[in-house]
């Protein structure tokens, strides 16, 4: 533990300085990274919102906040699609206004379009 909390402290301390005195980068690079970031972020809106209408769709009152959750889980590389399906999963299974076969169907659709907008995203 304490080997953790002194690279937390050496990171904080290191983004501190980097923040105030950011290093020289060249045109191009800035003008990629900026370009990366807006196409990510444009992706993970697209990919949040697709999996908020599906939501709507199969009739899930959650939907407003997956749209948010997803989206913002998105950006983190490799597991944030998978959170955000751990995440819709039991909001699915567990929506008690609809009977338990039209939960397990939602939670087919949820499976297969998710997975769907995965990859297109």
């Amino acid at each position: 533990f304490q080997s953790f909390a002194w690279q937390g402290i050496l990171f904080l301390l290191y983004l501190g300085f980097w923040l105030s005195e950011p290093l020289p980068v060249k045109e191009e690079v800035s003008d990629l990274f900026k370009s990366y970031i807006m196409l990510k972020t444009l992706v993970c809106v697209l990919f949040g919102c697709l999996m908020g209408l599906l939501l709507m769709a199969l009739d899930n009152p959650l939907w407003p906040l997956m749209i948010c959750l997803t989206s913002l889980l998105n950006f983190i590389p490799e597991v944030g699609a998978v959170l955000s399906a751990l995440l819709c999963l039991p909001a699915v299974l567990l929506d008690g206004h609809v009977d338990m076969a039209q939960r397990l169907h939602n939670t087919v659709m949820l499976v297969i379009f998710g997975s769907l907008f995965k990859v297109i995203t």
